[in-house]
């Protein structure tokens, strides 16, 4: 639940343009749309009305939900961000400000540090296969592990490696300073 409450965050604007409204329900079908991209016949089966699903959609909210993304949305619609902000940010990003603010709202991996007086990477990465881990681009230490598209970040804190001290929480940032002022 928590995973949908948060996408719908992500694209607040766009999916209440999507469906032309800012209901719970309608910013759900919008974000189910244009972050998910889920087809219409995958959403009536969620929607179906019975016992523990909402509603079935409207003829109206069908529309909606299968047209294409307007192109004549704003700027702040179509990037997903606060209408307030656009001039600052076109001063910033330019004509590449829409790409920008996606990959701001996309959510974040999960970077660790391996602890080397606990372990390896190679030893993390294995301890922590389940998640399919990768070691990060540039930083020796780090184990980086993919969000799901439709689930919260996976339960680190209770997983034996970060237990038992041979990850820690920390992006890949953070380790490059440390290995650059020799703290690391």
């Amino acid at each position: 639940m928590a995973a949908i409450v948060y996408d719908c965050l992500r694209c607040r604007q766009s999916a209440a343009w999507q469906m032309d409204g800012e209901s719970s329900r309608e910013l759900v079908l919008g974000m189910l749309k244009v972050q998910r991209a889920l087809a219409v016949e995958t959403v009536e089966r969620l929607f179906s009305g019975d016992k523990y699903a909402s509603a079935p959609l409207t003829g109206a909210e069908r529309a909606l939900y299968v047209r294409d993304f307007p192109d004549g949305a704003p700027l702040h619609i179509a990037g997903d961000f606060p209408e307030w902000a656009t001039d600052r940010l076109l001063r910033v990003f330019g004509e590449s400000v829409t790409a920008e603010m996606h990959a701001m709202a996309k959510k974040a991996p999960l970077d660790m540090r391996v602890n080397k007086l606990a372990g390896t990477r190679e030893e993390a990465l294995n301890e922590l296969q389940h998640y399919c881990p990768l070691p990060t681009p540039c930083s020796p230490l780090g184990v980086r592990i993919l969000p799901a598209e439709d689930a919260k970040a996976p339960p680190i804190q209770s997983e034996p490696a970060y237990l038992s001290g041979l990850v820690e929480i920390q992006d890949e940032g953070s380790q490059l300073v440390t290995l650059l002022v020799g703290a690391g």
